[in-house]
């Protein structure tokens, strides 16, 4: 399968029954048939997919068997209809100096979001230094996007002059 207009693949795919997951470095996300590579339906997010699809069964009586939770490289986590495609919700995860870079793990209801810092690369910056973040796990409840919790992976205080 070749991703148009992008690089290449920007997560591991993953593959329920004859189906495979997949987002790309442009942020599309791709649910294809296993067999013939043709594509059942796209989304496009706010940017690059940086998390393997997360395929889940759903309560029924809502209208939705599966969902698709991911998130993309900057503050969202989405939740699609992953037979359809169609968005049931989109929420911010991140802050202004955290954003999602690993796949979320989901338990009992709840959607664990591991954050990273967005201030890595800055220390090849003399003038803008280094490390002005922390990651953070952030916890939202799987059915309806709301966050339950949000803390800091460093207890410590940072240096002066750096985020909280």
């Amino acid at each position: 399968f070749g991703f148009p207009n992008a690089t290449s693949a920007a997560t591991q795919p993953v593959i329920v029954g004859d189906w495979v997951f997949v987002g790309s470095t442009v942020g599309r996300v791709y649910a294809l048939d296993l067999r013939s590579g043709c594509i059942r339906w796209t989304f496009d997010a706010e940017q690059t997919v940086r998390s393997a699809p997360i395929i889940a069964r759903e309560n029924q009586q809502k209208g939705v068997d599966y969902a698709a939770y991911f998130t993309d490289r900057g503050r969202y986590l989405y939740k699609l209809n992953a037979a359809t495609g169609k968005l049931v919700w989109k929420t911010e995860v991140g802050t202004a100096t955290s954003r999602s870079g690993a796949t979320p793990k989901l338990y009992k209801g709840r959607l664990y979001v591991p954050l990273t810092s967005g201030g890595g690369a800055g220390g090849a910056d003399p003038l803008n230094g280094c490390c002005k973040g922390r990651g953070a796990v952030t916890a939202v409840d799987a059915e309806s996007g709301k966050t339950l919790w949000y803390t800091s992976t460093v207890r410590e205080r940072l240096l002066p002059g750096t985020s909280s």
